[in-house]
């Protein structure tokens, strides 16, 4: 679910392993901005909740990420409630 909903209205395609390697390593590559900026606006939480877990990305690092690269530009005041205590 996460890769059909980030790559849907792009033409260059994110693989979720990128993705991971991208959220882990705190990168963020301009090419990919449209579907990063959707993993956080649009995937629902629960389904970010899952693909975190299965590929694991920890909270604190989730966190870090959205409020370095996301929050100014697209901000999930669920993703903030859902990642509250994670420091």
């Amino acid at each position: 679910m996460v890769e059909t909903t980030i790559n849907a209205q792009t033409k260059t395609r994110l693989p979720k392993e990128s993705l991971v390697r991208i959220i882990k390593n705190m990168e963020f590559p301009l090419e990919y901005a449209a579907q990063i900026y959707s993993f956080f606006a649009d995937v629902p939480l629960t389904d970010i909740d899952k693909f975190t877990a299965r590929y694991g990305i920890e909270d604190k690092v989730l966190k870090k990420y959205y409020l370095t690269y996301i929050k100014n530009i697209y901000p999930n005041p669920g993703l903030e409630e859902m990642l509250a205590y994670a420091d």
